[in-house]
């Protein structure tokens, strides 16, 4: 059986715990620890909570989708640059978010010193966690504020991505409601 959401084709194995093994292939603005947390109860035989969130909306206007996203027990959300493979990921809701950045791809690695620097500027917290399978990610703990998320992603974007604040991204998420038609 092969499982098609656009970008993310499944192709589960057949037998024992068929639910935890599985091959796919994943976009680059969805990291594997993110992927599973979405799409694992899918495998369970359980539809998602909530229709997955896509659409497109500008740098400058994502204050549309955090108004959204903090109002949510847990979500999940990437922006991503349209046409890059530059993203910021978050996961969280009401009561505290968590801006993401993989540190797996060459690319990730090599904006580690920016990432910090840009933390270290408005004195956020920056923890290091690792995956199960030894790669690393940053981190910043940042308050459900959708202001303060849109300025920090924004900000994120232009200093840490070398991407503008007119550029289009791609929105993907679960956990929350929010539609392109919402952001003007």
């Amino acid at each position: 059986m092969t499982i098609d959401f656009g970008n993310i084709v499944l192709l589960p194995r057949v037998g024992h715990a068929a639910e935890r093994q599985w091959l796919g292939r994943i976009s680059l603005a969805m990291t594997l620890r993110r992927f599973v947390r979405l799409f694992v109860p899918l495998f369970a035989g359980c539809a998602p909570a909530s229709q997955p969130v896509a659409g497109h909306t500008t740098v400058g206007e994502l204050h549309h989708v955090f108004s959204e996203f903090v109002k949510s027990d847990h979500a999940t959300v990437v922006f991503t640059a349209a046409g890059t493979s530059k993203f910021v990921q978050f996961s969280g809701g009401r009561g505290g978010v968590e801006m993401d950045f993989p540190l797996v791809e060459a690319d990730q690695l090599a904006r580690e010193q920016a990432i910090r620097e840009f933390s270290k500027k408005r004195g956020l917290n920056v923890v290091e966690n690792r995956g199960s399978d030894g790669s690393r990610f940053l981190d910043i703990l940042l308050p459900p504020d959708p202001t303060k998320l849109a300025e920090y992603t924004k900000s994120a974007f232009a200093e840490v991505l070398e991407i503008s604040s007119e550029a289009t991204v791609e929105v993907m998420g679960e956990g929350f409601s929010w539609s392109a038609s919402n952001a003007r």
